[in-house]
């Protein structure tokens, strides 16, 4: 929707501000916004899938459309590598492993998908964060 497009371009750009990214990390946004680009991907893929069937997809036909606009997509994948970025927020992951893991498992399964370019790029930003030399356990 509109509401997120803003919501989200606002975010981004206060996330150049250590305070708002640590809050961000407190409430565990950088989950919900890899939440946002999986469920994005799904339905690409499925409404690819729909498109090679014949069938009309969403959108087509009078029908209202369930994907998520790119401009969501860019800002997030945006937002997420300001994240990442924080030394606070890269501490925490070091003292929480199993978010680490889960973080960097989401990352990799997303490079597999069809994605915008400057998502790609936001998303290797965000694994070039992760790739430091005291995430070499989590890596493995």
């Amino acid at each position: 929707s509109v509401t997120q497009r803003f919501c989200l371009a606002i975010l981004q750009k206060m996330s150049v501000k250590e305070e708002i990214v640590e809050e961000l990390h407190r409430q565990e946004f950088q989950l919900w916004l890899l939440n946002l680009l999986v469920r994005a991907t799904k339905k690409s893929s499925l409404t690819s899938q729909t498109r090679n069937s014949g069938e009309p997809s969403p959108g087509e036909n009078g029908g209202s459309s369930s994907e998520i606009h790119v401009f969501c997509l860019d800002f997030s994948s945006a937002l997420l590598a300001n994240i990442l970025h924080s030394y606070q927020v890269l501490d925490s992951l070091e003292r929480n492993p199993r978010m680490l893991s889960d973080i960097m498992s989401r990352l990799l399964n997303l490079l597999k998908e069809a994605i915008p370019t400057s998502v790609l790029i936001h998303l290797l930003i965000c694994l070039s964060y992760l790739s430091k030399e005291r995430f070499s356990q989590q890596l493995e």
